[in-house]
């Protein structure tokens, strides 16, 4: 079973038709259609909203290694398993990620990430319905400060008289960076921003129960 297999099996299980992803996703017809031929594999920011409208998680989508929609998530604190989990921010603390932290994490909540990420990497939970319908309030993203801000990604970064960080997706216009929320009801639609401001990539997000 390839990809393309796995997002048909995920598709039925849903009830979902292509339009359906395509909407969901934000994703061409045509693209959607390479991804259920085979001749492509969703990437990018498309990964992480494909395995949120099929209820699945990333890795399993693209390499079919763990379970569907399992996601295994542990705050075990033992030394062992420090290792490979990554720490819980508030939106505020995440403000200072690539500077000097002016807290303790020995006390945040872990979470191990299922893709592959950087040792950098941190947690944040969703606040709001900005982000929806690709991401929910309550949702649980991984932040990599190390991958490549590239556009149509979601991303991290700081806005200019805000305590706390913001989410949104990053569109790239010739030289030019713009923040943009999922929502199409959300007032501000566009907000320019500098490549420095930017703190991290969302390069998964789930869900815990």
């Amino acid at each position: 079973m390839d990809t393309s297999d796995r997002i048909k099996q995920r598709m039925n299980a849903s009830g979902l038709r292509a339009v359906d992803v395509a909407k969901l996703t934000g994703a061409s017809k045509g693209t959607v259609s390479q991804w259920l031929n085979g001749i492509a594999k969703p990437s990018g920011g498309y990964i992480l909203a494909l395995s949120k409208a099929l209820d699945c998680q990333a890795d399993w989508l693209l390499s079919g290694k763990g379970a569907p929609n399992n996601f295994a998530i542990s705050n075990v604190r033992s030394e062992s398993d420090l290792a490979g989990s990554y720490p819980l921010l508030s939106w505020t603390q995440a403000r200072q990620v690539g500077g000097d932290f002016d807290f303790n994490l020995e006390d945040n909540t872990r979470y191990r990430c299922p893709v592959s990420c950087s040792d950098s990497t941190f947690v944040l939970k969703v606040q709001g319905v900005s982000m929806q319908p690709i991401f929910n309030d309550g949702d649980l993203i991984f932040i990599d400060p190390e991958a490549d801000k590239t556009n149509g990604k979601y991303v991290i970064a700081i806005i200019e008289g805000e305590e706390e960080v913001t989410f949104r997706q990053l569109i790239i216009e010739g030289k030019r960076l713009f923040l943009k929320p999922n929502n199409p009801n959300w007032p501000e639609q566009l907000v320019p921003i500098e490549e420095s401001f930017i703190l991290g990539v969302i390069i998964f997000g789930g869900r815990t129960f």
